[in-house]
């Protein structure tokens, strides 16, 4: 994993990195990019079509135990703003922030989405592997 990712850390916990080592074990298989849900994806292609932050607003807004307040402060941003990017995600998807699988679903979709990003810029660094 550490080579694959190129970490450069001498010690490592494999709590750490158990996930990870889930998610490139599926990708051995699969493709990593079916991990991310339909709403994480549409939520992506506004962002780029728009140059919004709904995705990042979303896995804020989880990681923030769905408090506004505290997604506004980690986020920087007026808490109208970050109530508003809120409204607008559960408009555009249809997400249902009570249910705990939806919730979940989006989670591993952030997962993915970083791994995917992390080797893809280990693999721009020195060519393909």
């Amino acid at each position: 994993i550490a080579d694959r990712l190129r970490i450069t850390d001498r010690v490592l916990m494999y709590d750490d990195f158990l996930v990870t080592h889930m998610f490139l074990r599926f990708g051995e298989v699969f493709d990593l990019h079916d991990l991310v849900t339909p709403s994480v994806k549409l939520l992506k292609r506004q962002d780029d079509q728009k140059g919004s932050n709904l995705t990042e607003t979303l896995f804020a807004y989880i990681h923030h135990r769905q408090d506004v307040t505290e997604t506004s402060k980690a986020m920087h941003i007026h808490y109208n703003t970050a109530k508003y990017r809120i409204n607008r995600i559960r408009e555009i998807t249809g997400i249902d922030l009570n249910d705990e699988q939806q919730i979940f679903r989006t989670i591993l979709s952030e997962r993915a989405i970083a791994l995917l990003n992390r080797m893809s810029d280990c693999d721009s660094g020195s060519g393909s592997r």
